[in-house]
């Protein structure tokens, strides 16, 4: 009888700690997924809408709404003095069964926003070349008197007049590709160097869909 009792409190406490091990892992792995969600939400800073294609007086014209805000480590190192640079990038191209697909356009645009501590203004340049920022006649500067005006001048380059309408084939499928974010590329050389590695300044974007031109008469 006793022997019984024995084996009896042994099993309990066997399933006892076989259960508490259970609810650990389960513990364990929630905790695990709960942090992994916060990180990919922390960097999650850029979206846009669905990007949408039409036909706009007589011009090709694609529009995705763009929604961003600054990383911490950017903010700050706009308020010191050093220029930070985006870009936005469209390709167009043309389906080909027999090849690879054919570029119809490739065209860039860049933003340079710099904070002036003097005026206490922020200067926005937008260029379609990394070289041009300094030529007034390609690049006529914006002032505003708040982050948030300049940064919502940039949200708008997710609209684009691309190319005349007359330049797609009726029939033919197209494909085109949008992309914003940084342009680490133009900052600073030691500066780039810092900031392999971190997500703070990994804000990137980007977005594709296909047509036909005969679809959007």
């Amino acid at each position: 009888m006793m022997d019984a009792i024995v084996q009896m409190k042994r099993f309990t406490n066997l399933s006892f700690m076989s259960q508490a091990i259970s609810l650990v892992r389960i513990v364990c792995a929630s905790s695990l997924l709960f942090l992994h969600t916060l990180m990919l939400a922390q960097t999650n800073f850029v979206s846009s809408s669905e990007l949408r294609i039409y036909k706009e007086e007589e011009s090709l014209v694609m529009n995705t709404p763009i929604q961003f805000y600054l990383p911490s480590a950017v903010e700050e190192a706009l308020r010191k003095g050093v220029a930070i640079y985006f870009v936005a990038h469209v390709d167009v191209t043309k389906d080909r069964w027999y090849w690879t697909d054919k570029e119809v356009l490739s065209v860039n645009r860049f933003y340079k926003l710099v904070y002036q501590p003097l005026t206490r203004r922020w200067r926005l340049n937008i260029s379609s070349s990394r070289n041009n920022f300094n030529e007034p006649a390609i690049s006529l500067p914006q002032w505003f008197d708040q982050l948030e005006d300049a940064l919502s001048a940039i949200n708008r380059a997710g609209h684009w007049k691309l190319m005349s309408f007359s330049d797609l084939e009726p029939s033919m499928h197209y494909k085109i590709t949008f992309s914003f974010g940084l342009d680490t590329v133009s900052l600073p050389k030691p500066l780039q160097i810092g900031l392999i590695g971190q997500s703070d300044w990994s804000l990137q974007l980007e977005k594709s869909t296909k047509f036909t031109p005969e679809s959007l008469r």
